[in-house]
């Protein structure tokens, strides 16, 4: 005779069940990357986690359970008699039902306030409709109820509804199943939103899968796994903790768990707890991590060429002689004279604006008419690159005119500052006489406060540091700008001003004042770039009013790309892919001819630029780009193999943690994600969107991949590997 299973489960008993089913998810999980080792590894993670969360829940079941009981006393008996009864599933189905009504109807709701810029009043709305909604459904289901009444009593007793009388089934019919369609259905809609929340949603599925175990297993089986759960813990624990910590297998390995499977994000923690020496690498799963216990040695560590020492654990020491790529003319040198001058500078930084949607560099639609104007007057860079897809790092790397992996930051709360850089070009024109201003947003002033040094006035769109309801930031950086420029209404000096423009940046928002492009993200960020060209337009234009303009250099950049989707992801700085880096660069010089330029640049050439046509004191190995006049008049002179630089990290928690670069020579680009050390190589010729990976199997491939690897860890001499925002 089978034993009866215990009325209230004991903590080992939801272990064991716990760790049980998540193995068996594990399984499932490894059998899609191919390899019986990946489903021996991605059982033992679930294994692992299905045991710590199976512990966490027996004591908040427990906490529950307790409250429950005590509650329960205190309510009045269940109805005895079938006319109330019948009142009371009525009345739970009406409710049920004006619940689900109130969802659908808060639904669009919600989608709208995410054009709120203004976060506190997105929340403050969304509590409001939240109590509006629930204040309706209440209201309503006493009269849902009267009419549903004779209808479901009617239904009950013709056909007879097999209602669960077991209490494990009725928690599967009620709560379990509701809960678990509702959960599916809400990643499969909005799978990037509650990306942040992966874990805990796998969480909350794990119970009620077990929730389904206890309900469906027969009394037999339960009452055998209830006898031997202890020694089944002991032994599924001890197997698993061996598997995890004895294999060998190589990162793509386990890169490719992380890609593809749900066990990645327990791969991800085990890194991150078994990290001894706080270096962020781990020696486990792949982790890289060739010296556990010497934080000066690991996968993101600078490997010092020459010295017998594997730094950077790839396996080898670097060789001497890799020095990046090949020494650059920093200066076109061979300019009249009269063009060196003291101009004034215009310098508008877009945010968030990918090349490929701005009309006046090819795209269907007319988003920037403007800007096509400018074009017919200006040098138009059609291969301009941003060293990074996060603002944080690239307009740090704009103005100083280096690309991000030779930099050192101090990093603080959300906060990167570049540092040892010498006098900012900022800095260097207030020596020679030059007003200098900085129109920014709450987000520059507050995130990345070294941008500001050089500069006598910082001004920001926002109001007292408080993000402005309006989303009208270019109107808003415009007039900041023209404000500026009148203080000084006799142009006694020539004034360097750099103006931010955040309008296209998420979340989109459509302005009626321009061209509607349509409905959904891609058409209201196209209506972005419309307004924003609009403003810029604004600003120069009033220079050429003022009879300015023609003793005015006006740049008009990006500090970054933006995705919808082409890698899988949504906005910007995760990638170093061609939508998140390749960038608009216009550069109006009074005097010099237009000319379309289709040489690769980087946005740390802008800095050179000005240096050399502002004539200043400012020696060429201070500087790490290249003059853009040399690649607009004299492209024989730009190296073939000239390469250009991306590199991004993780800033917030809700990324996880990453760490790429990439470098693009010639007809290739290469990327690497440091923390999973992988690499990818495209053919740039045959695949511009990067969307196939060439086979590194192929000797010729793996020759390539191998040179571009050494020329990008070259060029890491800074800090940036140093350590994540995220840890």
């Amino acid at each position: 005779m089978a034993e009866p299973a215990p009325s209230a489960l004991r903590v080992r008993d939801h272990t064991i069940l716990a760790a049980v089913i998540a193995g068996t998810w594990g399984a499932i999980e490894g059998s899609r990357v191919g390899s019986p080792r990946a489903v021996a590894v991605c059982s033992a993670l679930l294994v692992i986690a299905g045991a710590v969360v199976g512990l966490v829940q027996a004591g908040v079941l427990a906490s529950v359970r307790l409250l429950w009981t005590r509650s329960r006393k205190r309510w009045p008996r269940a109805p005895t008699d079938d006319h109330q009864r019948h009142r009371t599933r009525a009345t739970v189905v009406a409710a049920s039902l004006c619940g689900a009504l109130a969802l659908t109807a808060l639904w669009p709701v919600v989608d709208r306030l995410q054009a709120v810029h203004d976060p506190n009043l997105a929340a403050t709305l969304l509590l409001v409709a939240v109590a509006v909604a629930a204040a309706a459904a209440l209201f309503a289901t006493p009269f849902v109820a009267g009419l549903v009444f004779a209808p479901l009593r009617t239904f009950e007793q013709s056909v007879d509804w097999p209602l669960p009388q077991r209490p494990a089934t009725k928690r599967l019919v009620y709560l379990a199943l509701p809960i678990f369609v509702a959960t599916t259905l809400l990643q499969r809609s909005h799978a990037r939103a509650l990306q942040p929340i992966a874990l805990e949603l796998a969480a909350l599925r794990l119970l009620l899968v077990e929730i389904a175990a206890l309900a469906l297993a027969t009394d037999e089986l339960l009452a055998w796994l209830w006898r031997h759960s202890g020694k089944l813990l002991a032994g599924l624990l001890a197997l698993s903790i061996a598997i995890v910590a004895t294999t060998d297998e190589p990162r793509s390995f386990h890169a490719a768990i992380a890609r593809r499977t749900a066990p990645g994000g327990v791969q991800r923690l085990v890194r991150s707890a078994t990290d001894v020496d706080g270096d962020g690498a781990s020696a486990w799963l792949g982790g890289g991590d060739c010296a556990g216990l010497d934080a000066s040695r690991g996968p993101h560590a600078i490997d010092i060429p020459g010295n017998h020492i594997d730094e950077d654990c790839d396996g080898a020491d670097a060789w001497p002689w890799q020095r990046g790529g090949p020494q650059l003319e920093r200066f076109h040198d061979r300019l009249d004279p009269e063009l060196i001058r003291d101009y004034n500078v215009l310098w508008i930084v877009v945010d968030a604006a990918r090349a490929n949607h701005l009309s006046a560099l090819g795209y269907r639609k007319k988003t920037t008419p403007y800007l096509e104007h400018l074009a017919s007057e200006s040098l138009v860079f059609r291969q301009a690159y941003s060293q990074s897809s996060a603002t944080m790092l690239s307009i740090p790397s704009m103005l100083s005119g280096r690309p991000v992996g030779t930099m050192s930051f101090d990093r603080g709360t959300n906060i990167l500052r570049a540092r040892d850089m010498g006098e900012p070009l900022s800095g260097t024109l207030q020596r020679h006489g030059y007003r200098t201003g900085f129109v920014a947003d709450g987000y520059i002033t507050n995130r990345l406060p070294g941008a500001l040094d050089g500069f006598e006035e910082a001004m920001t769109t926002w109001s007292d540091g408080v993000r402005p309801e309006s989303t009208h930031h270019a109107a808003t950086a415009a007039t900041r700008a023209i404000e500026f420029i009148e203080r000084d209404t006799a142009v006694t000096q020539p004034f360097f001003l750099t103006v931010y423009m955040p309008d296209p940046h998420a979340p989109y928002v459509e302005h009626a004042s321009v061209p509607s492009f349509g409905k959904g993200p891609v058409a209201r960020y196209d209506n972005e770039l419309a307004y924003t060209d609009r403003y810029i337009g604004f600003l120069v234009e009033y220079l050429r009013t003022k009879k300015l303009l023609e003793h005015t250099i006006v740049i008009v950049a990006a500090d970054h790309g933006e995705e919808f989707d082409d890698h899988g992801n949504s906005h910007h700085a995760t990638t170093c892919h061609e939508e998140s880096v390749h960038v608009p660069l216009f550069m109006r010089v009074p005097g010099l001819p237009r000319a379309d330029v289709d040489i690769r640049v980087g946005l740390n050439d802008v800095v050179p630029t000005l240096v050399e046509l502002l004539g200043l004191d400012v020696p060429a190995d201070a500087l790490d780009g290249q003059s853009l006049l040399i690649p607009a008049f004299d492209p024989q002179r730009v190296p073939a193999d000239r390469p250009v630089y991306c590199s991004v990290l993780s800033q917030k928690s809700s990324q996880g943690d990453f760490l790429r670069h990439s470098v693009r020579v010639g007809r290739h680009a290469l990327l690497h994600d440091v923390l999973q050390r992988h690499y990818e190589l495209y053919d740039l010729a045959t695949d511009p969107r990067e969307k196939q990976p060439l086979d590194p199997a192929d000797p010729q491939v793996k020759a390539t991949m191998d040179e571009l690897a050494r020329t990008l860890r070259a060029h890491i001499t800074g800090n940036i590997e140093e350590r994540l925002l995220t840890r």
